[in-house]
């Protein structure tokens, strides 16, 4: 069992302007070494113009932004790194640096830069002679055996870890254009910047040790870039408002050397419809369906598994995917009220299915206690042409969770 706590806030006092967001994991029955908080968002800024028709305002530090519908709706975390302590309801978090926003009217322009490449960040592991460990229930480590010559062999890793600030002091820039009339909606972005999972290389020359009767391969992370461009359009109606969107991502090849093997970002375009709306009855309704193309390869090394396979997984979970989500909310008084909501996700591709029910009380118009659960299924481990096993990954991980927050 797991419990959630998060809140979030922003203020404004004269041109100055602050925000917030932060999220933290307890988990049962160790909580000593389940546990973790991730700060999603801290900024400052000036901001002095803020009115109907316009708005300006220079912001600095981790900032949310809406970069791409199929990036937020499906947590793949290619413009805006992802926290995934909890794998199964990954969040955003904002990235780090510099935020210009200029608004006139029904436009918007936003010039984000950076010297600094912040990761996405997930179950914490430790090292310890030579296997990996960790209290996640979620976290799945590398291999500690496999069989060499018909003999079961064990596997003892050595992390060759650059220094960090080869690691993170990696510029960045991008920018979004807006625009938010009112019915018919459009949003183009684009980002050069770090991949926000690095990548990994795996020794594989002269790793086995006779003495020992073991292998003892080198890990090493590197960083690429990568292009990364989406483009979404919609429209609003009383009821309604269906929307497409699409992304497009062209990482740079990574830096190969001779026996290693090194993992490969390739280039990928993810297309996606969806539509978010009400039903009779007050029952708010958000569906869509996603579709990926291309950004699986097979690693390039002696450890190649060939095909679309790679030892290291691959950076899409999904490749045909339908998702299905309800809410209801029941007034009881002005400031108390039961909210009711569920989400059911199908994986084609692998036959895969997770349901996710949940059920709210609010107290007091701000404090939300909540009590869920998540139930996985799964009928193949990864698509046919690569990727989609994030659903098969996580089968076997069905579990009841409570959560509270604070709203502002």
């Amino acid at each position: 069992m797991s419990f959630t706590a998060e809140g979030a806030g922003s203020g404004r006092w004269g041109w100055f302007e602050a925000s917030g967001a932060i999220r933290g994991y307890l988990g049962f029955p160790k909580p000593g070494e389940f546990s973790t908080f991730e700060i999603m968002e801290a900024s400052i800024g000036l901001a002095p113009i803020q009115n109907k028709d316009a708005g300006l305002g220079l912001y600095v530090g981790r900032r949310l932004q809406d970069w791409n519908k199929i990036d937020q709706t499906w947590a793949l975390g290619f413009m805006e790194p992802q926290f995934r302590w909890d794998l199964l309801r990954p969040s955003r978090n904002g990235l780090t640096g510099a935020f210009l926003e200029a608004r006139y009217k029904d436009f918007s322009l936003t010039a984000f830069g950076s010297g600094i490449a912040v990761p996405e960040s997930g179950p914490i592991s430790t090292l310890k002679d030579g296997v990996f460990t960790s209290a996640h229930d979620q976290y799945t480590p590398p291999a500690d055996s496999t069989t060499l010559l018909g003999i079961d062999t064990p596997i003892r890793y050595t992390i060759d870890m650059p220094p960090i600030t080869h690691l993170i002091l990696k510029p960045s820039v991008g920018g979004i254009l807006a625009y938010d009339g009112a019915g018919f909606f459009a949003r183009a972005s684009y980002q050069y910047k770090p991949v926000t999972q690095p990548l990994l290389a795996l020794r594989h020359q002269g790793i086995l040790n006779i003495a020992s009767s073991q292998l003892e391969p080198f890990l090493r992370p590197q960083i690429v870039y990568s292009h990364t461009m989406g483009v979404d359009f919609g429209y609003h109606t009383k009821w309604v408002t269906p929307w497409i969107s699409a992304m497009g991502d062209v990482p740079e090849e990574p830096k190969l050397e001779e026996g290693w093997t090194t993992q490969r970002f390739v280039p990928g375009v993810c297309l996606s419809v969806g539509a978010d709306g009400k039903l009779p009855w007050e029952i708010g309704v958000k569906g869509s369906f996603l579709q990926t193309f291309g950004g699986v390869a097979t690693d390039v090394g002696f450890l190649s598994p060939g095909g679309f396979g790679s030892i290291f997984g691959n950076r899409y979970p999904f490749r045909s995917a339908f998702s299905l989500g309800l809410n209801r909310a029941f007034e009881i008084t002005p400031q108390h009220r039961i909210m009711l909501s569920g989400r059911w996700l199908q994986e084609f591709s692998i036959s895969g299915t997770m349901l996710s029910p949940d059920v709210e009380y609010m107290m007091f118009k701000h404090f939300v206690v909540g009590l869920g659960a998540d139930f996985i299924a799964a009928g193949a481990g990864v698509a046919s042409n690569g990727g989609g096993g994030y659903v098969a990954g996580m089968s076997g991980y069905d579990r009841v969770r409570a959560s509270f927050r604070y709203e502002l």
